[in-house]
Order: structure tokens, then C-alpha cells, then sequence
């Protein structure tokens, strides 16, 4: 049993992808089973919510839009809650943001740790 970390659901593993992805690096015969944060039906309304945010999408520019440096590898940044375009990331930033809570509460948390230790 895991617990999706998105709709917080406790299921059986075979509700969640196994996360092939990790395992590159290691020899074939030492592989673990990794599986997915999130269960198949999570993907897969993320999956479909990320399709309509890139409808909506404006076009591409060069630059991230949130650390401002040249990459032409950008990610379509959209918010989980309502689905809707927010702007092109570099993978970087988009993660980042994803890893702090995708909400202006886990960004402004980060900024106080970072005053408070080097201010």
C-alpha cells in the first residue's frame, strides 16, 4: 500500500506507475521497484490539465520567465489547483516551485529562512 501524494489516498501499488526513470543508472539485475508519487488516476487528471494550461499557453519566449536565463528547454508552468497558464519556466524553477508548495506561502517561507540566516 502507498499513499498518492496528491489526493492523499491510500491504494495498492498497482494504482501507481512504477517510475522506470529512476532506475537508469543502476545495473539491470539491482534495480529496485520505484513507484510513481502520485497514483495512475492523479497522472492522469494532471495529464489532462497539463494539455488545456498549453491550449492556453502564450508563445514561447527564449527566457525563463522566473530566473531570467536563456534555455530553450522551457516547461509550461500551470496552477494545479485551477488548471491555468501561469508562464514558461526552465525546469529548474518549475521544480523548485513545485518542491516549496506551488503557493506564494512555501516561496515567502523559503525568502524568511534565507533573511533570517543571512541577514
Amino acid at each position: 500500500m502507498k499513499i498518492c501524494t496528491k489526493c492523499k489516498i491510500k491504494k495498492p501499488l498497482d494504482a501507481f506507475r512504477i517510475d522506470s526513470a529512476r532506475n537508469w543508472r543502476v545495473p539491470i539485475e539491482q534495480r529496485r521497484s520505484y513507484y510513481r508519487e502520485e497514483c495512475k488516476e492523479c497522472e492522469k487528471k494532471l495529464s489532462k490539465q497539463l494539455r488545456e494550461a498549453k491550449k492556453h499557453a502564450t508563445p514561447q519566449p527564449d527566457r525563463c520567465e522566473c530566473c531570467n536565463k536563456k534555455d530553450t528547454r522551457l516547461v509550461v508552468d500551470h496552477d494545479h489547483k485551477t488548471g491555468e497558464f501561469r508562464g514558461w519556466l526552465c525546469r529548474s524553477c518549475n521544480l523548485g516551485l513545485g518542491k516549496l508548495g506551488d503557493d506564494i506561502t512555501g516561496i515567502q517561507n523559503a525568502l524568511n529562512y534565507l533573511n533570517k540566516k543571512w541577514n
